[in-house]
This record gives C-alpha cells, structure tokens and sequence, in this order.
C-alpha cells in the first residue's frame, strides 16, 4: 500500500469527512438516476461494471509512490515561483484564466487548501484572479466576445474553455474560503450557470438531431461543420458536476441534454469517443477519456460504454513522451485518460496509469517542469505542467468532484 505523507493523510482526513457532509446534504451525482432507462444499461450493485472494480494500488511500488510525490510537490514548487502580481499564471494571454485555474486545481489534487499551508496565499491569489476575469454576463474571459458578431477565433475558442475550467475549480474551492470570498464565489458560480445554460440553448442553424445538448465555441462555426464538440461540453459538464457538489441548482434538462450529447460522441464500433458526432476521424485519447468522465460523473453508468471505452484505452499507450497523432495533444490526453482510468479501476487503470507515470516522473525537468506540448506550445510549459499533476493525482483522491 502505498505509504502517504502525514501532510497528505491529514488532507484525505479532512476531506473524506468534508464529502461525506457534502453527500448528505445534496444527494446522489447530477443526473444519476434509478431508472432504467432505454439504451442507457444502467449499472446495479449486482453488475460486472467497472466501477465496481477498484484500482490496486498495490501495483505501483513503494519507490514508485515516492518518485510520483517528490515529482508533484516540484512540479507545484516550479508553477508557484511562475505566478505573477496579480495572481496569474503566465501562458498564452486569453488563456490565463484557464491556466491558472489549472494550477489551483492541480494543488487542490495534491492537499493543498487556500489560505491554508504552504500555497494558502498563493492559491487565493490564483483564486482573485480567476473571480477578475469574469464578465457581465457572466462568462470568464479576458476578451469580449460577441455571441453573434465577428471575432478572432482562438479567443471565441478559448472562452468556453476559459468559462467551464475557472467555473469547475470556483465550484472545488467553494466552502475552503473565508466568508468574503466565498461570497464573491457563489455570486461567481451563479452567474456562471446562467450563462452555460443560456448558451448552451442557443438556437442550431443545421443538424441540431447531432449537436442539442452540446457546447461549441462563442460564434457559431459554418454550416457545414458541427456546432458542438465534446472537448467544450466535457469542461461544462465538470463545471456542473463541481457546482452541484457545492450545493448551486441549474436546471436538469441541461445536465440530461448534455449527456445525451456524450452518448451520440461514442462509436461503437471502435469503443473510442470522437471529438464531435459523425467525426470517427477524430476519435482520440483525449475524447475517449473525456467521453469516460463524463459519464461517471455524472452517475452515468454504462457497462457497455465502460467495456468498450476500457478496452479501446487498453490499446493506447502514452510511454512515447509528448507526442501524438494529429487530433490528440499527450497532456490533454494524459489527464483525462489517466482520470477516467481511475474509475474504470482495474487493469484499465494499472495498465494505463504505470507507463503514464513512469513515463512523466522520468521527462520532468530539473526545475520541476513539463516541455510545452507538442501540439500546444502556445498555451506554455504551465498548462503542461498543470496538466501533468492532474494526471499524477488521481489515486490521492483529494478532489471531490474526481473522487471514485
């Protein structure tokens, strides 16, 4: 078993009893139902689902454990000496919000607490950044974007990733706070709701029988090609799933409509998840992953899905450091893959998280950082290095919103 840090039990302490309130007070996973419903295989208590079958720890050796907590804590050491006066982490500029949302999330994962600790004032500062950048309208952006009219593409792209990353890790700190800025954080949240709900019912020019329930960038992409992608949703659905946990209402047809969507992204014939529907050119680490997630945070189960998907991710392999095919990115796809491994448990887990950590621990750098990825060098070696963490710490199970 692996032999966790006194820092670290005192962390999964606090927070075991903190999730177990949290569970008390608001119930089951959003959109988890009793219901059987059609095409949708429900798991009970009874199946062979995955998600009855935990991850062994045991396979990763106690050398292993330490070489993975020594490459966190330098990896969170080299993104705390990278933040900036205004709390900020450095990366491409319309990216910031998400980056540095990223960093608090990824020091949430390794125990961290804001105003508590080592990276207590760090992480509010991370926090007051985050909370700057949100608009009147309620979406997190350093740009203003139009809905309708004309704008450059990469800042309508990265707004709704910018929105559900900083909504996700706003719903994650939620209650770790004190009272003023937790205050500023549930005004935060609510607005933020407002708006993914409203955008996500914006009206569909062309095939909407593919793309309701979805997400896709700030403007409308030409007819031809779809309006919603899973790569956009999966960061709203997270959002949801964390702003549920911390007790926000939104309505329920969003989070049903929005895995309706997810189910449409799964191809059957590969067990892999593409990037949009009708896209099997584009089925990746990174979507099967996300695809995966998705689902089981939502409470989801699907024995089928979970075979397939788990099987497809058996096949895949992430010991070639930073690189990928085309559609895929390696850290993107390391997070997701790594956390979705986690709750498929079992060897879909051992077979997936071993390589990936070796493969990470022995890439990191000196200074405790990450390359750029290959595909996203814009985005910095803070992404990166963010990503990477996030994709170490899922067996320390010290995020609610990931927690088995």
């Amino acid at each position: 078993m692996h032999e966790i840090s006194r820092f670290r039990l005192d962390e999964i302490t606090k927070r075991v009893i903190s999730i177990l309130v949290l569970g008390l007070i608001i119930g089951p996973p959003v959109g988890a139902s009793n219901a059987q419903e059609p095409n949708a295989a429900k798991a009970s208590i009874d199946s062979q689902s995955a998600h009855h079958n935990p991850p062994d720890l045991s396979v990763v050796s106690e050398h292993q454990w330490a070489a993975i907590d020594r490459s966190v804590d330098r990896a969170l050491d080299y993104l705390h000496s990278r933040q900036q006066s205004d709390g900020s982490i450095p990366s491409m500029e319309i990216a910031k919000p998400a980056v540095t949302a990223l960093y608090v999330m990824a020091a949430l994962s390794a125990g961290h607490e804001p105003g508590d600790g080592p990276l207590g004032d760090s992480l509010n500062r991370a926090i007051d950044y985050v909370l700057s950048t949100q608009i009147e309208n309620g979406l997190f952006t350093l740009e203003r974007v139009s809905l309708t009219g004309p704008e450059d593409h990469k800042a309508g792209q990265l707004a709704l990733y910018n929105h559900g990353i900083c909504g996700t890790v706003l719903g994650e700190v939620y209650g770790m706070t004190d009272a003023t800025r937790s205050a500023r954080i549930e005004t935060a949240i609510e607005k933020a709701l407002a708006f993914a709900t409203e955008n996500q019912r914006r009206p569909i020019r062309a095939n909407e029988h593919l793309d309701r329930g979805g997400w896709r960038y700030i403007k409308q992409v030409p007819i031809s090609q779809p309006q919603s992608d899973l790569s956009v949703t999966s960061w709203q659905i997270m959002f949801m799933r964390s702003a549920h946990n911390a007790g926000f209402d939104f309505p329920k047809e969003s989070i049903d409509q929005a895995i309706n969507y997810v189910r449409m992204c799964f191809d059957e014939p590969t067990g892999g998840f593409q990037y949009a529907t009708h896209r099997s050119e584009q089925i990746t680490r990174g979507m099967t992953g996300a695809g995966v997630l998705c689902l089981f945070l939502t409470g989801n189960y699907d024995d089928r899905i979970e075979r397939q998907s788990g099987a497809w991710l058996l096949r895949q392999e992430f010991t070639r450091y930073n690189q990928s095919r085309q559609h895929d990115r390696y850290f993107y796809a390391a997070y997701y893959c790594s956390q979705a491994a986690y709750q498929l448990g079992g060897e879909y887990w051992s077979k997936t998280y071993v390589p990936l950590a070796e493969t990470l621990v022995a890439h990191q750098h000196a200074r405790g950082n990450w390359d750029e990825d290959h595909h996203n060098r814009e985005y910095s070696d803070t992404y990166s290095t963010a990503m990477a963490i996030l994709a170490l710490t899922p067996p320390y199970q010290l995020l609610p919103i990931y927690q088995r």
